[in-house]
């Protein structure tokens, strides 16, 4: 049985016990939760990606369809595991990326704006309106009040996904910032193609 457990704020740690009695080995590596579908790829289709983690530096994930062998090389000690039921490990990384996606992404954007604010001497931060002084910005069930941009619906505790779907139902998506757009693409929102189809029912 495999368990996938946090390891720190941003990595999980996917471990598969020994089967002695069927001569099965067993593995034990730490990786990215952000990364998910990038490692989960090439665990299906085999080859290689590079994943750049802030702090740590670049690594290189490879599987090997032929030896089962995943291969991370990083800047520390590079590590080799021998996984023979690939099916089975990326649908418990997927299960636990789909359950913590929304507060990582959100964990990852107000680092962002931290960063951005502090090399702008706080010109983003002086580039959100009155909406920030608002005493409530989200309804009981996690929906924008009036149209904010994305940083300030999680820094008054909205969920991504409950954001976008009230963006795109109340046609606001031409009102997002370049900020808003890039967290909600990396997060995996279609956002340019939604915003096309709504530009063609505003027109």
């Amino acid at each position: 049985m495999i368990k996938i457990i946090k390891s720190s704020e941003y990595n999980a740690r996917a471990i598969k016990p020994i089967d002695i009695a069927n001569k099965i080995p067993g593995y034990n590596f730490s990786y990215p939760v952000l990364n998910t579908i990038d490692i989960c790829n090439i665990l299906m289709l085999g080859g290689s990606v590079e994943i750049s983690i802030e702090r740590m530096g670049k690594s290189k994930w490879s599987y090997n369809l032929d030896t089962k062998e995943l291969t991370i090389e990083k800047p520390t000690l590079p590590e080799k595991h021998i996984i023979t039921d690939t099916t089975e490990l990326i649908n418990e990384m997927d299960k636990y990326f789909n359950i913590n996606q929304d507060e990582l992404w959100q964990k990852t954007y107000k680092t962002n704006i931290k960063k951005s604010i502090s090399k702008s001497g706080n010109k983003n931060a002086q580039q959100t309106p009155c909406l920030k002084e608002a005493k409530s910005l989200i309804d009981d069930q996690g929906y924008p009040l009036e149209f904010c941009q994305l940083g300030d619906a999680l820094d008054h505790g909205g969920k991504i996904r409950t954001y976008y779907e009230w963006v795109k139902k109340n046609n606001y998506l031409y009102k997002l910032d370049e900020e808003s757009i890039l967290l909600l693409c990396k997060y995996g929102a279609n956002v340019y193609q939604d915003i096309k189809e709504e530009k063609e029912r505003r027109n």
